[in-house]
């Protein structure tokens, strides 16, 4: 938990309102007053930063990014959620957090690729993964071995079974 709080203490969160004063901001929403959507969105902003930190706590991603995410998925929420399906406006965010992050990491997927051994393996390490090939590996050796026992393996399907 003391994680989750130092990661909060860079934010100013207003206390979170009653389910019955959600319902009723979303019905002023739908019907044109914008003050209410702010205020929507800036009472579920602790919440965006919790399930952030409590579900992909163990992402390689900077926080403050995924929160960034999630803040999409709330706006998105916060579009499309339906007073009248009776369901509770955070497990609808979760799913929209869920999806918009997810849509991240699909796309940030193209990016991890290797571009080059010298550079390092990680942000704060000098270790290079050109570091981690064995130097003394013959590969030539290696394709040589490899064709001359298929030839072998070729040659003794050829002979009788008494002798294979």
């Amino acid at each position: 938990m003391k994680k989750v709080e130092s990661f909060l203490s860079d934010y100013f969160l207003p206390a979170s309102i009653s389910d019955k004063e959600l319902i009723e901001l979303f019905k002023r929403y739908r019907n044109g007053d914008l003050e209410a959507k702010d205020i929507i969105v800036r009472y579920n902003i602790k919440f965006v930063i919790y399930y952030i930190n409590k579900k992909y706590c163990t992402l390689w991603f900077d926080k403050n990014d995924l929160v960034q995410v999630g803040n999409i998925g709330l706006l998105n929420a916060v579009e499309t959620f339906d007073i009248s399906y009776n369901v509770k406006f955070s497990t609808y965010l979760s799913k929209c957090i869920d999806n918009e992050i997810l849509r991240f990491l699909k796309s940030e997927k193209k990016h991890f690729y290797v571009d080059s051994f010298d550079n390092p393996i990680c942000d704060d390490s000098d270790f290079r993964l050109g570091e981690t090939i064995l130097d003394d590996f013959d590969l030539e050796g290696s394709i040589i071995n490899s064709e001359l026992k298929d030839s072998i393996l070729s040659e003794i399907e050829k002979l009788p079974d008494n002798d294979k």
